[in-house]
């Protein structure tokens, strides 16, 4: 038995009460040298946060070289009714803008709305925050996001949903979705089922998780996409290439090096622009991977690391919420199966 073999051993043994299912892959160099499926498994995901990188980032970075943004400009350069004079792009992007961690929007907003104009009542409620503080410490929030969202319309002119749509022309992720006003693209069963929702009232199987994101009709800035962990790998690969300087990624060398460089001080918080990064003793990466690394979690079981200086990129999805959230094993699980797959590639 390989060591890769026994890891996938041990990752069947030790999902049991953890999450139904996992799937994962592990690149060494840009080659795949790891792939195991364990549990039950399904062809689609819920990446939840991870629509944060895979989405909005790579958008604003393909708006950073079209040169219609720029990360360190204020918000209100290109959200003309954003309020709070202070608050830069950057700041959204590292958490750092001084808005809460979390609303309850979707308790507040009139459904009967078309999606666009519930949008706009939660912006008119983030409007109506407290003058934030900038640049004081990064409290991860969704808010940001959904600031960030209104500036990617802006720039754009364009709805969030049609930006994706020629992103991802550009991309090609042939899996990756939004799905529209809550209707599932594919068949519900090909879907990793979420949460027990009590508030939705069922078992969430194709319908994205966040509350929030539902309520805006399954597409928001940051949750809402569904994908497979093969179209997940490719976009990390592609990530990947364009920190290397492969001029054929799609994404260009100089954006991708901006964007994943750390851009907040170590003391108020572990950040590049969009991309989260370790934090010494608690990083979800574990320990094995470099200060350099950059990548990103979702709620529901999911991540993508990638380490430029091993270049190791991992990739897993899980659905690890159902049947309820109140399960929070993943998160001491996730760190060491980056360890026991960082281990068996430098012990091969």
């Amino acid at each position: 038995m390989t060591g890769f073999d026994s890891l996938t051993k041990k990752l069947d043994q030790e999902i049991r009460g953890v999450t139904p299912g996992l799937k994962v892959q592990a690149f060494s160099k840009g080659a795949k040298v790891y792939e195991a499926e364990v549990g039950e498994t399904y062809r689609y995901y819920d990446w939840a946060s991870l629509t944060k990188v895979v989405f909005s980032v790579s958008a604003l970075m393909k708006a950073f070289e079209s040169r219609m943004f720029d990360p360190f400009e204020k918000v209100n350069t290109y959200v003309s009714d954003f309020p709070f004079e202070t608050v830069c792009a950057n700041h959204l992007l590292t958490h750092s803008a001084g808005f809460q961690w979390w609303q309850a929007f979707y308790e507040h907003i009139d459904l009967s709305l078309p999606p666009s104009e519930r949008f706009k009542q939660v912006l008119e409620m983030i409007y109506q925050e407290p003058e934030p503080t900038p640049n004081e410490k990064s409290v991860y929030s969704d808010l940001d996001f959904l600031v960030l969202g209104r500036l990617l319309e802006s720039i754009y002119q364009t709805s969030l949903i049609d930006i994706w749509q020629r992103l991802n022309s550009e991309l090609e992720l042939e899996s990756v979705h939004f799905n529209l006003n809550n209707v599932p693209s594919f068949d519900p069963k090909l879907y990793a089922p979420t949460e027990s929702c009590a508030w939705r009232g069922r078992v969430l199987q194709g319908e994205v998780h966040d509350e929030n994101t539902w309520a805006l009709g399954g597409v928001s800035a940051h949750a809402g996409l569904f994908g497979t962990i093969d179209d997940l790998a490719k976009w990390g690969l592609l990530i990947r290439s364009a920190y290397f300087n492969d001029s054929a990624s799609g994404f260009e060398h100089e954006t991708v090096a901006l964007f994943t460089r750390r851009s907040i001080s170590v003391d108020k918080g572990d950040w590049a622009l969009g991309f989260m990064m370790p934090t010494p003793g608690k990083a979800s990466c574990g320990d094995r991977f470099s200060a350099e690394s950059f990548g990103h979690t979702g709620f529901t079981g999911t991540s993508i690391w990638l380490d430029p200086k091993k270049d190791l990129l991992i990739c897993i999805l899980s659905n690890r919420v159902f049947p309820t959230r109140d399960n929070k094993k993943f998160v001491e699980l996730r760190p060491r199966i980056h360890n026991w797959i960082s281990d068996t590639i430098e012990s091969s």
